[in-house]
């Protein structure tokens, strides 16, 4: 009997809050909502990705190659367990690349493009 007059009470009180909405805030929600999914989003790949599958999962990987003739070598960059290669921002990776070296990035296993368990 308390669950159910709990239910009740929530029940009027987010009817009366729907109603506490001016519906031209609604409508004007409504077009910024549809502005920003609308919008171009940056491109943040710029060089050579793909998969590697090992034993069923896919491991994303981008390549971004040096500018320079010789590369001095290829630096990975590993990010932590809860977030994906993109965070690896070119502030981080532009100084490599002007250097001399490729970089590697990937999303770990459950995180970003690869595979999720």
């Amino acid at each position: 009997m308390k669950r159910l007059s709990i239910l009740i009470i929530l029940a009027v009180v987010v009817t009366a809050c729907k109603s506490l909405i001016d519906a031209s805030r609604v409508e004007t929600y409504d077009e910024i909502i549809t502005e920003v999914l609308n919008e171009l989003l940056p491109n943040l790949e710029i060089g050579k990705t793909g998969k590697v599958n090992v034993n069923g999962i896919e491991i994303w990987y981008e390549l971004i190659p040096t500018s320079q003739e010789k590369p001095k070598g290829t630096i990975v960059l590993v990010e932590g367990l809860t977030a994906t290669a993109i965070r690896w921002g070119s502030f981080f990776y532009e100084p490599l690349l002007a250097e001399g070296f490729n970089v590697l990035r990937f999303d770990n296993r459950d995180v970003g493009n690869s595979t999720w368990i």
